[in-house]
């Protein structure tokens, strides 16, 4: 993921670094590191950030 749709994602969910950061089991550093990119996510994380995108986007589909 480039690090503008990792910040994008993080600002559609309405969190903070410190709080993606939670979501996923990284720190605030991580986060920053990646919408900087300075730092790439591990798989896992990157698998993670997928999967709330696919299910923010499904919200917004259905209105909710």
């Amino acid at each position: 993921m480039t690090p503008e749709a990792i910040r994008e994602l993080r600002l559609r969910l309405n969190l903070t670094q410190t709080e993606f950061g939670v979501k996923l089991s990284r720190s605030k550093q991580a986060v920053s590191g990646w919408e900087k990119g300075h730092r790439n996510p591990d798989r896992l994380a990157v698998a993670a950030m997928r999967e709330m995108m696919y299910n923010l986007d499904m919200e917004e589909t259905n209105g909710k």
